[in-house]
């Protein structure tokens, strides 16, 4: 390895001893390597798959009793050989996107009208109750039971707070406003 131990021998031999030490630790950093990354590699894998699938049985939810259909076998087979074979790819290794559009394709052939994206409950729910909340009062004044009555619209006006007072000529045009004061004046 290091020859008759001249000066050129000698770096050769360590410059191979060094290259042999260098692909030892490489190779085990490799390995070391693909050990750690093969499981997040695979979770990866799944998680994209999850989400394909997932995508489709959001925009159809009867997926798997349409792609299990005799209709929908026969649909494919019926069509033009450059759209068969289309579809078929689509089906075998299309994008969601890709998939649903087929989906669409075949319910609209058939008839039949998308399953249309039910809201869940909860998000459903809080519309409802976002809808049916009231605007909380601003003061003491604006708390029906806090202040006396009144059936005059002048005298109501003169007993409101400025919230109040903005409050109800909020939203309302110039001309409107000019209207009210002069109704009420």
């Amino acid at each position: 390895m290091f020859g008759d131990f001249s000066e050129e021998d000698i770096a050769n031999g360590v410059e191979k001893l060094v290259a042999r030490k260098t692909a030892a630790i490489q190779a085990e950093f490799d390995a070391k390597l693909s050990t750690v990354l093969a499981p997040l590699q695979a979770k990866h894998i799944e998680s994209a798959t999850d989400e394909h699938f997932n995508a489709i049985a959001k925009a159809h939810p009867d997926v798997e009793t349409i792609a299990q259909s005799t209709d929908f076998a026969q649909w494919i087979d019926a069509q033009p050989s450059f759209v068969r074979d289309g579809y078929k790819a689509v089906i075998e290794q299309g994008t969601a996107a890709q998939v649903i559009e087929t989906l669409n394709a075949f319910k609209s052939a058939h008839g039949k009208q998308a399953a249309p994206v039910k809201a869940s409950a909860a998000a459903a729910a809080q519309a409802v109750i976002a809808k049916a909340q009231a605007k909380p009062p601003m003061s003491l004044s604006d708390i029906p039971a806090g202040s006396a009555a009144t059936s005059d619209e002048s005298a109501a006006m003169l007993d409101m707070s400025s919230t109040g007072l903005l409050s109800k000529f909020d939203g309302k045009s110039p001309e409107q406003i000019m209207a009210l004061m002069s109704r009420v004046l």
